[in-house]
């Protein structure tokens, strides 16, 4: 993206390095990958074949473990909705995943629920379901105070999760949450929930983004396990990020800072991002720098997940689940195809 840093209103992404509020990145191949370059992608499933992520098709070998709050499960256990953090290769055009991982924002029991089934607070964090959230085929009849939910989905400016999948966990399931550190009287929070850590965490410092999971009891988060997020993000070495998150705030030194994610984007404070916080997430590709910061080059609006008021009548999904309206089915396809979203990036 050239030098601006503007985020205008237009209607797609020229040669102008203008960061548009469009409906996607077209074909031209002006960032086409090269072969062998690894990305680092995070953004929400919204359909197989393969497996779509932010408009890019990944192919996965069937056998291929996924991790998911430190235990690893099969690949049958990707869902529509989840929200995945997956290494790819290009292989001379198609995207290859090294490493999947699940990622939930927050695990744990129902603390309450509201009268028409649209929000609950989970671990003292509100949960907001928008019009494509996806639900268990029981919701919210089946959705009782201290039923355990897993939720995947996006940070916004207030701290709210906009939820894309909501589904119904174990007894086993650990107390798990990802977000800011802060702290209260003293006391070391997560997202504003008191966490009562293990030893070694006293290098956190406040505005960190974490990963921690546990157990609770008396209402006191006690964590087993804390895993700082860093600017590589990823355990191994990626060329670029895809990432899928909501612009949070504008930081000092013409920055955006993305919920849920260790980025300062730069170069882009001096915008029109007001209008962008609070309303659904973005799609952001770039490279990590030193200090946290991002080095963008592209962004497209999310095709989906926009805060809105569900439409009257869920349907019901092939398998348990629902939607809180009607949307358009999954595709499915042969390799190489591409969506809304970095499908441009191909260059096809």
């Amino acid at each position: 993206i050239g030098g601006t840093g503007a985020l205008a209103e237009g209607t797609g992404i020229g040669g102008t390095g203008i960061l548009a509020q469009g409906t996607g990145i077209g074909g031209t191949g002006s960032l086409a990958g090269r072969d062998g370059e690894r990305l680092g992608i995070v953004g929400r499933i919204t359909g197989f074949g393969s497996i779509w992520v932010n408009g890019l098709e990944v192919e996965y070998d069937r056998n291929i473990p996924v991790e998911r709050y430190d235990t690893e499960i099969d690949a049958s256990g990707l869902a529509e909705g989840q929200v995945v953090e997956v290494v790819a290769v290009n292989d001379n055009g198609v995207m290859r995943a090294e490493d999947i991982g699940i990622r939930y924002e927050v695990i744990g029991p129902i603390q309450s629920l509201s009268q028409d089934g649209k929000e609950l607070e989970v671990l003292g964090q509100r949960v907001i379901l928008v019009s494509d959230t996806v639900l268990p085929g029981s919701w919210p009849e089946g959705a009782a105070s201290s039923s355990i939910v897993r939720v995947s989905g996006f940070r916004d400016s207030r701290g709210s999760i906009l939820a894309s999948r909501v589904e119904f966990g174990s007894a086993d399931d650990p107390a798990h949450l990802i977000g800011r550190v802060g702290t209260t009287a003293g006391s070391l929070t997560v997202s504003g929930l008191p966490v009562q850590m293990p030893g070694g965490a006293d290098s956190l410092r406040s505005g960190d983004i974490i990963r921690v999971s546990g157990s609770t009891g008396n209402g006191i988060f006690e964590a087993s396990s804390v895993k700082p997020y860093s600017a590589d993000l990823f355990a191994t070495r990626v060329d670029r990020y895809l990432v899928q998150a909501m612009i949070v705030s504008r930081g000092g030194g013409g920055s955006i800072n993305l919920g849920g994610m260790p980025f300062k984007v730069k170069g882009a404070g001096d915008t029109r991002a007001t209008g962008m916080m609070n309303d659904r997430p973005m799609l952001f590709m770039g490279t990590a720098a030193r200090g946290g910061h991002f080095r963008l080059q592209r962004t497209a609006p999310s095709p989906s997940l926009r805060r809105s008021s569900p439409s009257p009548g869920s349907i019901d999904l092939p398998g348990p689940e629902r939607r809180m309206q009607r949307s358009p089915s999954i595709p499915t396809s042969r390799p190489g195809r591409t969506q809304d979203g970095f499908g441009g990036y191909l260059g096809r």
